[in-house]
């Protein structure tokens, strides 16, 4: 209103970005929040015109009152005992933690040459799952990440290809007739016989995949593991090497899903990598904790749990998802991200979620601190995926309600992350 009344053809730049937390949030410390920014933005624009901020700090004041008075109903709700939620403090410390990284690593400009903004790669996709893959290629390119590479079963291929033109997909093996069975299959369950294992263990089938995705992985900058990988002991066996190997390259390895499975049949292949990154959700931890702590019993301070867990594994960042995302790094430091998101949670977010670290991952591990040695950035990394896909799944919920699905969500990524870095 101040604007227009101006009758001059001003910028409305940055106007629009305050409003983002407001809604991101929806809490009166997202408006209050956001209020302070629309009232720096004005000021700039109206630098050169004393009347009109004068005008404008009256209209902020009156508003400043109005959310006062918000804030003191709300208070006195809380002390009737009515819900009210609480994640105003830490829903901005993740904002700008997020912010802190993704200015530190997420930066564009014109001196670099195609791939340098991120090569990544994504292991994963059998006959059944096809999505997944996808979903967490297109999320690190979507963030900014500017080459994705699947490595995926034969027969996944072609679907996956015809999703988008923007992926590079490779078949990394086609299973042998008799082999081609999958451990989610309830024929399966007896997946580890004396047979399959002496099978997973001998066969030139493995070395054979093995060299071929290292072949491809060489030049990665971050490698994304499990997301529709499928539960078939032979192909596990074959990417627990591979994520082995990866501890001799220092590519930062984010292990998601399937990967997980891999991860509790061979705990080893992750031991000590602090450039591993887990990302379990409630059962999946579960299964991890029984895998390698099956004598200790688990806590009530899921904190606690996951500095033990990390340490048993020797310094891994673990994401543990839930209604509150909560992060321990190789140091043993804990991040949680609360920043609200969607009561809507469909098939897909997890694939999501990896493709956003994995970019994330594949910046931090080039930066500086990386070279050096010093692997704390993939904590934070953790922590602004966490953010960046909250924010994104809050602002297409609010656009598409209950009919939200995962392909809503992914051109809203870029947005979020430009918006966090402003």
């Amino acid at each position: 209103e101040i604007l227009m009344s101006g009758g001059e053809d001003r910028p409305t730049y940055s106007i629009r970005k305050p409003f983002f937390y407001a809604l991101a949030l929806g809490t009166t410390g997202g408006i209050s929040f956001s209020l302070g920014l629309i009232y720096g933005s004005l000021r700039r624009i109206l630098s050169s015109n004393a009347s009109k901020i004068s005008e404008l700090e009256a209209k902020v004041e009156g508003l400043r009152g109005d959310v006062a008075e918000l804030v003191r109903v709300l208070q006195e709700k809380r002390r009737r005992g009515d819900a009210v939620r609480e994640s105003v403090t830490l829903g901005l410390g993740c904002l700008k933690e997020c912010g802190t990284f993704l200015k530190k690593f997420g930066r564009v400009d014109f001196k670099h040459h195609k791939g340098q903004a991120g090569r990544i790669g994504v292991l994963g996709g059998s006959r059944e799952y096809t999505g997944a893959p996808y979903y967490a290629g297109m999320s690190a390119l979507n963030v900014g990440a500017e080459l994705a590479f699947i490595l995926a079963s034969g027969d996944a291929c072609i679907p996956i290809k015809s999703y988008s033109p923007e992926l590079m997909v490779t078949p990394l093996y086609n299973l042998p007739p008799s082999l081609d069975k999958d451990a989610n299959h309830e024929e399966n369950t007896q997946k580890y016989t004396q047979e399959s294992m002496e099978i997973a263990q001998n066969t030139p089938w493995i070395d054979h995949v093995v060299a071929l995705a290292e072949e491809k992985i060489k030049s990665l900058h971050a490698l994304a593991v499990g997301c529709g990988l499928g539960r078939n002991p032979l192909v596990g066996k074959a990417v627990s090497r591979i994520i082995q190997n990866m501890r001799k390259k220092d590519i930062p390895v984010i292990i998601d899903a399937d990967g997980l499975w891999v991860v509790c049949q061979y705990p080893d292949v992750v031991r000590g990598n602090r450039r591993v990154i887990l990302t379990p959700n409630k059962p999946e931890f579960e299964r991890l904790w029984n895998a390698i702590l099956p004598e200790t019993i688990q806590t009530r301070d899921l904190a606690r749990d996951l500095k033990n867990l990390s340490r048993a594994l020797e310094g891994v960042t673990i994401v543990r998802k839930g209604p509150v995302d909560m992060i321990v790094d190789s140091d043993g430091e804990v991040y949680t991200c609360n920043v609200e998101g969607a009561p809507r949670r469909p098939g897909g977010l997890g694939d999501v979620l990896a493709g956003v670290t994995t970019a994330f991952a594949a910046w931090a591990g080039r930066g500086e601190e990386a070279k050096g040695r010093d692997t704390s950035a993939f904590g934070a990394s953790a922590l602004a995926a966490c953010t960046v896909v909250r924010l994104a799944w809050n602002i297409t919920y609010q656009a598409k309600g209950r009919a939200s699905g995962v392909p809503d969500l992914l051109p809203r990524l870029g947005y979020i992350v430009d918006e966090c870095i402003a």
